[in-house]
């Protein structure tokens, strides 16, 4: 989705995020800039979510695994059985 600003072009692109292990499930769906930071994206979901940095959180791509040192989902929410 491409929108146009009066100043200049900024590609926008769409995310759904969506909480694992939560039913139903919680989920939103927000527009950020294509190159809009980690930090930046942590911050609006944040504010989407109605949260006040105090949870748990990690960004991954195919390489790489930004966020809180020493996460894991087991240890949150108990071992899947």
């Amino acid at each position: 989705m491409l929108v146009v600003n009066r100043k200049e072009q900024e590609e926008i692109v769409q995310l759904k995020i969506t909480l694992k292990h939560s039913k139903p499930p919680i989920w939103r769906r927000i527009l950020v800039e294509k190159d809009m930071t980690f930090e930046g994206l942590h911050n609006i979901i944040q504010d989407v979510m109605g949260w006040e940095n105090y949870h748990l959180y990690e960004f991954q791509d195919k390489n790489t695994i930004i966020g809180e040192d020493g996460f894991d989902d087991d240890d949150f929410f108990g071992k899947k059985t």
